[in-house]
């Protein structure tokens, strides 16, 4: 996350894109933001990991079902782009799909309430330690049977 964020915000504004007819500067406004915003996928994605690694039977099974799991946070995302939608209490108490809304009014410099925000990351760390807590437990019972 550090270093995507350090390349949007470092070399993206370095690239002439006024060359190529493109206006794209970035704020440091909006790079922090994206940190503050994606910190808490970052948390449900890796407790995530660890229940697919604990669940799975090899490591080609956890490729495997990792390659259809990333298709999660993309989906969302991809409808955001293609229907814009206006951040709701309920749209962004949604994983994933709050986060993209929220994040596409960061990219147009737009302001999110406080209140959307709070829903958005308080569901996303709540579903992080829940995936943490089911990975323990599986992992208990899997050192147990051996």
């Amino acid at each position: 996350l550090a270093a995507g964020l350090l390349a949007f915000a470092v070399v993206v504004p370095a690239i002439p894109f006024e060359e190529i007819g493109f206006d794209l500067h970035v704020a440091p406004r909006v790079a922090l933001g994206y940190a503050a915003l994606f910190i808490p996928t970052t948390l449900v994605a890796a407790a995530l990991q660890i229940v697919v690694g604990v669940v799975s039977k090899n490591t080609k099974t956890a490729q495997a079902s990792l390659g259809f799991i990333i298709l999660v946070p993309v989906l969302p995302g991809v409808m955001v782009s293609l229907f814009p939608q206006q951040p709701t209490l309920w749209n962004c108490s949604v994983p994933f799909l709050g986060e993209s809304i929220l994040a596409m009014r960061l990219l147009r410099g737009e302001d999110i309430e406080l209140v959307h925000w709070l829903a958005n990351s308080g569901v996303q760390l709540a579903f992080a330690g829940a995936l943490t807590m089911v990975a323990a437990r599986l992992f208990g019972a899997r050192m147990l049977t051996g």
